[in-house]
């Protein structure tokens, strides 16, 4: 799965079906944040490239350390436009 994937699947489930309900901040947040880890994104992207030359294997762990990243990143600017900062 790419990290785009990621985010992008995020966003579907945050749709708003009246003007009521709140939007989840949280990809739009996710989404500004990866760059904040760049470390993180160039060696999943490396793995990604290793995984489509090979055909097998998966980048799992590299996945889920840019996420930890991103989310570090990302949550408490969700908490803040939560409590209305």
């Amino acid at each position: 799965i790419t990290s785009r994937a990621f985010f992008t699947a995020a966003q579907q489930t945050t749709s708003t079906m009246s003007d009521e309900e709140p939007v989840d901040p949280l990809p739009k947040f996710r989404e500004q944040c990866v760059s904040k880890c760049p470390d993180y994104k160039q060696r999943y992207d490396a793995c990604v490239k290793r995984i489509e030359a090979k055909g097998e294997g998966d980048c799992e762990s590299w996945y889920f350390e840019l996420v930890h990243c991103v989310d570090a990143c990302a949550l408490p600017k969700v908490f803040k436009t939560l409590k209305g900062e």
